[in-house]
């Protein structure tokens, strides 16, 4: 996979935006003790819709269409189920465990979507058993891994990639992409609204405000970076970039919380990375 000069400002792009998106992770995994889930999450995606109208409005980008709007309803829906996932699961288990198989999920839906196109392939076949021994391996690597919430940890990421997989067509990728992360998060503060009665308000605290205006730039700013390598990045190289997530994940365990990796856990990471990399090196018109 040879590097130009051309390809190395994206490549930068993506390993930030990364970073960001993990940084996020681990922010939302401090607060979340202390805000209910519905507030935390009312109060994320609302942060990010008035951090990307500012990103909209300082651009001069159109704003998304009732159309656009529209076909954005079901990913919207994933990331919200995203978001539930993280704000409940986060607050009970290892960050790095649950940053992994965040990892690992749309990976295994994209090895399914390509299995259907390359029936046989045995690099497709093998990638998708890389992956899902090496998700199982991070999995045990905890003790803990195998309560309720561990179960709808993992499912739930499953539902929301498969959710962005299948509903947003390939045509819509003309669009701007802030348009694209504006209207679903509109849609996701919306559908929000009524899960904040399921717990009593609580007005944050300083420090929890700044906290989650941090969760709403790092979210905002990872996800445009990342995009803008994606745009201009083949897919080998954009696995390598989401799997420096697993890398991330591991040095802001330990920095943070003290979650110090056992072997297992790296073998794992090994086995979704090499996995990644076999998955993305055949063509594929899924989205992620």
């Amino acid at each position: 996979m040879a590097l130009s000069a051309k390809s190395v400002t994206p490549i930068l792009s993506g390993i930030v935006g990364i970073a960001m998106l993990t940084m996020m992770a681990g922010l939302i995994k401090v607060v979340s003790p202390t805000v209910s889930p519905p507030q935390l999450m009312f109060m994320v995606f609302a942060t990010m819709t008035i951090l990307l109208l500012l990103v909209v409005a300082v651009k001069r980008l159109p704003m998304p269409t009732s159309g656009e709007i529209k076909n954005e309803i079901l990913p919207a829906a994933a990331l919200l189920a995203m978001g539930a996932c993280l704000a409940v699961v986060l607050a009970a288990l290892p960050f790095t465990l649950i940053v992994a198989l965040l990892c690992t999920a749309p990976l295994i839906v994209a090895g399914i979507e390509l299995g259907t196109k390359h029936k046989r392939d045995p690099l497709v076949i093998g990638g998708l058993l890389a992956g899902g021994i090496g998700a199982t391996i991070i999995a045990i690597a905890d003790a803990r891994t195998w309560s309720p919430i561990f179960l709808f940890g993992l499912i739930t990421p499953v539902i929301a990639a498969v959710g962005i997989a299948r509903t947003t067509p390939s045509s819509e990728r003309c669009l701007n992409m802030a348009q694209i992360a504006l209207a679903r998060c509109v849609l996701a503060t919306l559908a929000t609204l009524p899960l904040l009665a399921l717990g009593s308000w609580r007005m944050p605290d300083t420090v929890n405000a700044f906290t989650i205006l941090l969760i709403g730039f790092f979210g905002v700013a990872g996800v445009l970076c990342l995009n803008h390598a994606k745009a201009h990045l083949p897919s080998a190289q954009q696995a390598f970039i989401e799997q420096t997530a697993l890398l991330w994940a591991a040095l802001i365990g330990l920095i943070t919380f003290g979650e110090i990796q056992p072997w297992l856990f790296w073998l794992g990471a090994l086995l979704v990375a090499c996995s990644a990399m076999a998955i993305r090196s055949r063509p594929t018109n899924a989205t992620a």
